[in-house]
């Protein structure tokens, strides 16, 4: 008898185990806003209200602004700015040959520091998937120094899965500032994959 009762409270405690897992999965959060890429070999890791991903399809202007803190005194900003295509109506994954760019580093302290790279063209965005809500992509490109004598920043490996928000072209241009983004509305919905090739 006793041996009856631990199956049968053994199977219950499964079933409960079991229904406890699916009710948390539907009920799950979508993953934060990040971001990874390789700067001169030197990681640059954002995730959250750090990133930003701007989207206005009026005029087909996708934009992604990122600013980054490492460390108390030391700051990071990277930022880019592609006009191309309306995602919603091109076939994925869709390139962006040619994105401007901006790379900052500023260092706190006496005396105070700023480098800073840029192109007008240098930088290549690829979409993977995109739903209006959430973006996926990676990118590369080539920076030159703001002033000669010292060599251009790279990017390498990056890549980025972001929620989408409204386009500001005020926030855009003051993406070297130290203030965090707020991100856009984040949603569970599956991103729009590309087409097979």
């Amino acid at each position: 008898m006793h041996r009856t009762l631990s199956a049968v409270g053994l199977a219950a405690l499964y079933l409960a185990f079991g229904v406890a897992l699916l009710v948390g999965g539907e009920g799950a959060a979508a993953s934060p806003s990040h971001l990874s890429v390789r700067i001169n070999g030197r990681v640059l890791r954002v995730r959250g209200q750090r990133l930003k991903f701007a989207y206005e399809p009026s005029g087909a202007l996708a934009v992604i602004d990122v600013t980054a803190t490492k460390g108390r005194h030391f700051n990071r900003t990277l930022n880019f700015v592609c006009v191309g295509a309306n995602l919603t109506m091109t076939p994925l994954p869709v390139t962006f040959p040619q994105c401007s760019g901006l790379y900052q580093e500023t260092r706190l302290g006496l005396p105070p520091s700023v480098k800073a790279w840029q192109t007008a063209v240098g930088v290549q965005v690829t979409i993977e998937a995109f739903d209006g809500t959430r973006a996926r992509g990676t990118f590369t490109g080539t920076l030159q120094f703001f002033a000669p004598g010292r060599p251009p920043a790279s990017f390498r490996n990056g890549t980025f899965d972001a929620d989408v928000s409204a386009y500001n072209p005020t926030a855009s241009n003051s993406a070297s500032s130290s203030r965090p983004w707020a991100v856009g509305s984040s949603s569970t919905s599956k991103p729009r994959e590309a087409a097979s090739q």
